[in-house]
């Protein structure tokens, strides 16, 4: 099957040449016996012919397709190459909605369920489908490999094909609503969208083949199959699977809440993300998100996060928790997770502090400042913030060319984008990163609104606040389109992080809901940079050094940098309203305004005014805080963009055509006198072929010029605007993330057993590569001795295995693995082997004592400390007390029928000394159900000692806690407890402030273990 493309879709050329143009057929020199098809009766033909071509050759003989003067084994190879029918498919773009001006339709490929779908052809690009009468089929999208086994058309509308016959004129007349569309199924899984393609059924025989046309048959996309179309429910909406939802601890600064799907056990690896809470936050405060993504197959892991000391702390507790997770997933919830984290594909989110810290994490695994043992930085393929701070600033604070990710609030009373101010102003992290990048700006957001109980921080007009719910909506929306992109390559969610949201909206958004969308390409997706502001500093001249011409004024190109500390209008701040950039950042743009028809042009450079093998025109912009010119035209700002030839030949059209202009900046007051908040820019995407549209002339392959035009004759009569960003780019997504890796399913963990061989099972996945055949290897060794290499014996799915010998108390252990991949070459498990290598202990951490708290053990208590039932009360804030111990009736608690109170001093709950000697690796571990208000306002402690009267803190609350659960806590306290004769543990509540009374401690089933090993007989 054969196929030409003329929808301009970029791809490379892997399986077909696609052409460009819907040219005439080519000849088909394969086709021996004159069926129009290249098939086996061409073989049967060839072997008839089959030997040496007549003297002389040339002229060659029939068969001889290599023109060798022989007919062989390689002309049947031609023929291979050239199978299906002789006559060309069309590639090209055809699904889309209808718009109200020039260019009158556009192509996309998201449609949310329920929507109307059309289809659309020009005649002047097309001339040879006029007054030709076809069938349109909505199918089942189908894969190349699909295609060519079944080639069937079988419509899907419930309609059945529909009869369309193509007009000359203009492509208003040859648009076509498609009957029963509007009720297509948008099941897709855990995916986003469910996949279709369009046909033209150009010969009316329910087949594809030549001369058809086909919007989503594209051989050469790849990994990512783009089908024509794609129906999307409701990404507001949880996902089809269930969810379990785990909390527990690895000691300090290592409480986490886990979500995973709850059948995670026929799932393989999965990606995990990472949730990062802000400064007095909780851990447990994103059940909202955390449940979403859960719900579309992904691991999630909120952790406590010691933002109070700063953005360094921030960012370490991101990097030991990810660290912990992927360690110790053998062991948590019962090994639940164990071989189910892809560690190759892992997410960072941060709120606030934690936005800032999960950027700073990313910088300081680049700079190899911090090095974990579990992952790289290759393995973080997406890090977003919510509201970030920037308290380290330039070169510090830096997401580098990870893919990045920035949601923020218009009415954030807490990171507020404050001119005087910029630690709060988020975007300057944004602007700061390298590679592919995305910005959700959400208008009457506030801070808390990304979580489910800080406190309502809003600030902006009246009437304009959204609430929690709604911003959680679009948050939940756009965390899994970012994801299902970055991670998972999905095609139509790309759609919902740079279209704008007059243009397409999640379902469950409410349609007053504004928000701003940015989306920008990576520099290396191969994108020509028409200007993007950070070189050539002079105004006339662009960053890819065209001529640049203007009769705009006050034009000013710079620093996007709010100099003077107020929003007022200032002309002696021409950047106005610009939070984008501290004075030590280099990130750029150019404003103006104008209050008549003007123009702002930039030439294109010889070598690169070729556009046919681009996609589309992309640039971002914004209109001017508090400007007069912004004032006075209050609303969506439109404006027309005009690509120029060489032969002067011109095509406009106005960016409000699709929908939306550049929105007006959100209305708070503040900062200076006037009403308006920093500048909210918006990406605007044209697509190139639709400067086509109805004949226009306009020559593609000769683009001297790109224009914009502004003014009464071109949209709004007024105006100040900022661009940035204008670039020629492609229809290409960020590479789906994926090489050779190296998973430990099962193993020896940190301790393995004296005396009994182990058995590994090892997840080795090839991804976007090959594995090299019997390249799997286990090496291992004891005391010392040179390594031992051993294949690893195949399980199926992906899975090998390797087993360690026997080893006893006195060795030491060490081993890695290794296996090669096409692209990757030789890699390791662990990454640095054979430098770094597993080394576990030889032993078992044993309980070497325990309190079930079945009966009262005679600790000492302080106030309400007691033990005995507990009786559910309490709860005026967080939850009650429980009703029962973890196990049995009773527990020790602090006031068993109640709250704490008000203004309490430090009340404790002291243990008996235990006996520790010769113990080492001693770690506490007991059941928790506590309520605690943050520690600006109450105090929860553990302490040991190992004298009753010097007492060290090895746990405090760092937020508010709201157990509704027992909960299994482990806390490392070898430095104190090992070897000592006498170890106190102690429990505090208090001190408390004067309102909010939680439930307070309450604690079950105390147990001490301790690392032992004792060979076998």
């Amino acid at each position: 099957m054969k196929i030409k493309y003329g929808g301009f879709r970029v791809t490379t050329l892997a399986l077909l040449v696609i052409s460009l143009s819907a040219s005439s057929q080519a000849d088909c020199p394969a086709d021996l016996n004159g069926d129009n098809t290249v098939n086996i009766d061409d073989v049967f033909t060839t072997l008839g012919l089959w030997g040496v071509c007549p003297d002389p050759c040339p002229p060659y003989c029939n068969g001889d397709l290599t023109e060798d003067c022989t007919v062989d084994v390689d002309d049947i190879f031609e023929i291979l190459g050239e199978w299906g029918p002789c006559d060309e498919i069309y590639g090209v773009e055809l699904a889309g909605n209808v718009l109200a001006e020039y260019p009158y339709f556009e192509y996309v490929r998201a449609f949310n369920e329920g929507s109307d779908v059309h289809v659309a052809l020009d005649p002047s690009r097309f001339p040879e489908i006029t007054g030709e009468t076809c069938d349109v089929f909505i199918v089942e999208g189908k894969t190349y490999d699909e295609w060519n086994s079944n080639a069937a058309l079988v419509d899907v509308t419930g309609t059945g094909p529909q009869e369309v016959t193509f007009t000359a004129g203009n492509i208003q007349s040859n648009t076509f609503p498609i009957s029963g569309s509007s009720s297509l199924s948008s099941e897709a899984g855990i995916g986003i969208g469910k996949p279709y393609d369009v046909v033209l059924d150009m010969n009316r025989n329910a087949i594809l083949d030549g001369g058809d046309y086909i919007d989503g048959y594209d051989p050469s996309e790849g990994i990512i199959k783009i089908h024509g179309m794609y129906v999307v429910h409701d990404i507001t909406q949880a996902g089809p699977l269930s969810v379990t939802t785990i909390d527990y601890s690895g000691g300090s600064w290592l409480g986490q809440r886990t979500y995973f799907p709850t059948n995670i056990g026929s799932m393989g690896a999965i990606p995990l993300v990472v949730i990062s809470h802000g400064n007095g936050h909780d851990y447990t405060w994103y059940d909202y998100l955390g449940e979403h993504l859960a719900s579309y197959g992904y691991i999630v892991m909120s952790h406590q996060n010691e933002t109070g000391p700063g953005i360094e702390t921030a960012s370490t507790t991101t990097l030991t928790n990810t660290d912990y997770i992927i360690g110790n997933q053998s062991t948590i919830g019962g090994g639940v997770l164990n071989g189910h984290i892809d560690v190759g594909r892992l997410v960072w989110i941060g709120h606030s502090r934690g936005g800032e810290g999960v950027a700073r994490a990313y910088d300081r695994l680049v700079d190899q400042s911090y090095t974990p043992t579990n992952f790289t930085s290759e393995d973080i393929v997406l890090v977003s913030s919510i509201a970030p701070t920037d308290f380290l600033g330039t070169g510090n604070s830096t997401p580098h060319d990870v893919n990045y990710h920035l949601i923020y609030g218009s009415a954030d009373g807490d990171v507020g984008g404050y001119p005087t101010n910029p630690i709060a102003q988020s975007f300057i992290i944004y602007e700061r990163a390298e590679g592919w990048r995305a910005a959700t700006y959400v208008q009457g957001a506030d801070h808390n609104d990304f979580n489910c109980c800080g406190f309502n921080d809003f600030e902006g007009p009246a009437g304009t606040e959204i609430g929690r719910p709604e911003a959680q909506q679009v948050s939940k929306s756009t965390y899994l389109a970012l994801i299902k992109h970055f991670v998972d390559g999905n095609a139509p969610a790309k759609e919902f992080l740079w279209r704008q949201n007059e243009n397409l909206k999640p379902i469950g958004v409410a349609s007053s809901t504004i928000y701003d969308r940015e989306f920008k390409d990576s520099p290396a997706s191969g994108q020509f940079v028409i200007d993007d502001f950070q070189s050539q500093p002079a105004t006339t001249i662009s960053s890819s050094s065209g001529a640049v011409s203007y009769d705009v004024s006050n034009i000013h190109e710079g620093i996007m940098y709010e100099s003077d500390g107020s929003f007022t209008w200032s002309a002696s701040d021409p950047m106005n309203g610009m939070t984008r950039a501290r004075s030590s950042d280099p990130s750029s743009g150019v404003v103006f305004d104008y209050s008549s028809d003007s123009y702002l042009e930039f030439e294109i450079i010889s070598s690169e005014r070729d556009f046919t093998d681009d996609v589309y025109l992309s640039f971002r912009a914004c209109q001017g805080t508090r400007h007069p010119n912004t004032v006075s035209y209050l609303g969506d700002h439109d404006f027309a963009v005009t690509l120029r030839d060489g032969t002067d030949t011109a095509s406009s059209i106005h960016i409000g055509a699709y929908l939306g202009g550049i929105e007006e900046p959100y209305q708070r007051t503040g900062n200076g006198s006037g009403a308006g908040w920093q500048n909210e820019f918006e990406t605007i995407r044209i697509r190139l072929t639709d400067f086509l549209t109805n004949g226009s002339g306009v020559n593609l392959a000769d683009i001297e010029a790109v224009r914009f035009e502004f003014g009464p004759s071109y949209g709004s009569d007024e105006g100040r605007i900022a661009l940035d960003d204008i670039v020629v780019s492609n229809d290409v997504s960020a590479p789906i993330p994926g090489s050779l890796s190296i998973r430990l399913i099962t193993g020896a963990g940190d301790l393995i057993p004296p005396g009994i061989p182990i058995t590994m099972t090892a997840l080795i996945s090839a991804a976007n590569e090959e594995l090299v055949p019997d390249t799997t290897m286990f090496h291992y060794r004891f005391n010392g001795e040179p390594y031992t290499t051993v294949p690893m014996t195949p399980q199926g799915n992906d899975q090998f295995e390797a087993v360690l010998p026997a080893a006893f108390c006195s060795d030491i252990v060490e081993f890695y693995f290794s296996a090669e991949g096409t692209e990757s070459g030789v890699i390791y498990l662990p990454l640095g082997a054979p430098d770094d290598v597993f080394s576990p202990a030889i032993g078992e951490m044993a309980v070497v004592f325990e309190e079930t708290f079945d009966t009262d053990p005679g600790w000492s208590t302080e106030g309400l400390w007691a033990f005995g039932h507990p009786t559910g009360g309490g709860g005026q804030y967080g939850g009650p007390d429980p009703t029962n111990g973890y196990t049995g009736s009773n527990v020790y608690g602090y006031n068993l029928n109640g709250d704490y109170e008000n203004y309490l001093p430090e009340r404790h709950l002291t243990s008996t000394a235990i006996d520790c000697t010769n113990l080492t690796d001693v770690h506490l571990k007991f059941w928790r159900w506590l309520g605690v208000e943050q520690p600006a306002y109450d105090h929860a402690y553990i302490r040991i000692s190992t004298n009753g009267s010097i007492w060290a803190t090895v746990w405090e609350n760092t937020s508010e806690i709201a157990d509704e659960a027992w909960t299994e806590i482990d806390i490392d306290i070898s430095a104190y407890a090992d070897n000592q004769p006498m170890v106190y543990l102690r429990w505090t509540m208090g001190t408390t402030d004067s309102s909010w009374q939680y439930c307070g401690w309450n604690i079950d089933d105390l147990r001490l273990t301790s690392f032992v090993c004792e060979d076998p007989p």
